[in-house]
């Protein structure tokens, strides 16, 4: 009958270690070391996204004085996403299975979104707080628009105005993943740097299409209809094992992540199109005084206004919440 040795050997002596066992925790000190900085960037953005949005209702003069200086919503955002855009390629690499990674990312987002809409749905029941009127698009439509978490690309009101954030990161993740399969994600500055070049150049030679252009030439209704099957589409064939298949799938969701929207989230700026009689073309006036009115997107619910309550030429129109902020106010001129 044999013995396992590790088993006979006293509780307190120490065990022979494989080769290259001890070199792993010094590798793994060093790796949590190099991720600490990120941490460190995303509590920083933390903070300054919650002063952000409480200085609407709290700070609105501080916040008139410095965002002209320094428009913290911008930089929130913009660290964020740069670190998402470090940490998702490479927890994708490491994995180096796509299912993996789809399966991570999903459990990772849907339950806490989940539990919050339902949060958000119980509380509009006891009356604590109000849903966002969708207009005349219908129930199901904007519901089958948030579980596939796309609904800010798909010219859907967010039923809670900071889910706009979970659209863009879906895209990335059908970005990366395309971008995994082609064997093109160890060369993410090119492909940046040529997609940008394309904007521009469509900018310049005037060909791009305006933001509603899919939902008026098929319907919002049909266009979510179609996008949300093409996305279980892309993401069941990208897991498949089949190497065909799954190229197929992240070719499609890479396509799909590029589809443009009309925005509902804060501080979208303003384009002027041709009409569509779309909802995020309309806008309702409601006056503040006798000359001082605002105008709210009938789409997003938020109101037109000045980024940065800059009062320079040339300053952008963006779409901000309705805090009743000088910015966000108008009047008509002789």
């Amino acid at each position: 009958m044999g013995m396992d040795p590790s088993a006979s050997a006293p509780p307190d002596q120490e065990r022979p270690s494989a080769p290259g066992a001890a070199s792993s925790a010094p590798a793994a000190a060093t790796h949590a070391s190099r991720l600490a900085w990120l941490d460190a960037l995303r509590g920083i953005a933390a903070l300054v996204v919650v002063f952000d949005h409480a200085s609407y209702s709290y700070l609105a003069d501080c916040r008139r004085e410095l965002m002209p200086e320094f428009n913290t919503s911008r930089y929130g955002i913009m660290v964020f996403f740069l670190v998402s855009g470090y940490i998702i390629p490479a927890s994708l690499e490491r994995r180096g299975c796509v299912r993996r990674f789809w399966v991570g990312r999903l459990f990772r987002i849907h339950p806490l979104w989940a539990l919050v809409v339902t949060a958000l749905l119980a509380a509009d029941l006891a009356g604590v707080a109000q849903v966002r009127d969708f207009g005349s698009q219908g129930v199901l439509s904007a519901a089958v628009a948030h579980v596939t978490l796309l609904q800010e690309l798909l010219g859907t009101p967010n039923l809670l105005l900071v889910l706009w954030t979970l659209s863009y990161e879906m895209a990335f993740y059908l970005l990366v993943v395309a971008l995994f399969r082609v064997r093109l994600h160890r060369r993410s500055v090119g492909v940046s740097v040529a997609l940008a070049v394309l904007a521009a150049l469509s900018v310049v030679a005037g060909v791009t299409l305006p933001p509603s252009a899919l939902s008026g030439a098929l319907g919002t209704g049909r266009l979510i209809a179609l996008a949300s099957c093409a996305m279980a589409v892309a993401i069941c064939c990208a897991c498949a094992k089949s190497p065909a298949l799954s190229l197929f799938g992240a070719v499609l969701g890479g396509v799909l992540a590029l589809r443009r929207g009309a925005s509902t989230a804060a501080g979208a700026v303003a384009i002027q199109a041709n009409g569509s009689g779309d909802a995020n073309q309309d806008w309702l006036l409601s006056w503040h005084s006798d000359t001082v009115f605002q105008m709210k997107n009938r789409k997003s619910g938020l109101c037109l206004g000045i980024s940065g309550a800059s009062t320079a030429n040339g300053a952008q129109a963006a779409q901000f919440p309705c805090d009743g902020s000088a910015y966000l106010g108008w009047a008509f001129t002789e």
